[in-house]
């Protein structure tokens, strides 16, 4: 579930989203830094939306985890070149590590 509003006093209010797909979605983001389509998305994702158009990219336990996520990223139609998501790893770490 996520929750998604204004918090805060009269003086200084934000809006925030919060629950556990924001944060999966906060750490992909992160994630994604280091590849090269700058894209990844989640198992739920794909199975909400469909498989076309992505591949699956890595499994990673995402900061704050204990379980592995499925990752996946958008292909590239037409072409034999690798995924739109290949992963440069020094990248990926760096970004992992700031999150």
């Amino acid at each position: 579930m996520v929750v998604a509003g204004h918090v805060g006093a009269e003086r200084r209010i934000s809006y925030n989203v919060v629950g556990d797909p924001a944060n999966v979605a906060a750490r992909l983001c992160d994630l994604a830094k280091g590849t090269a389509g700058r894209i990844l998305v989640d198992a739920s994702t794909i199975e909400a939306g469909g498989a076309d158009g992505w591949q699956q990219h890595d499994v990673d336990t995402l900061r704050g985890r204990a379980e592995p996520t499925r990752c996946f990223c958008p292909t590239v139609p037409g072409t034999d070149a690798e995924p739109a998501g290949s992963r440069d790893p020094a990248a990926a770490r760096q970004a992992r590590d700031r999150s």
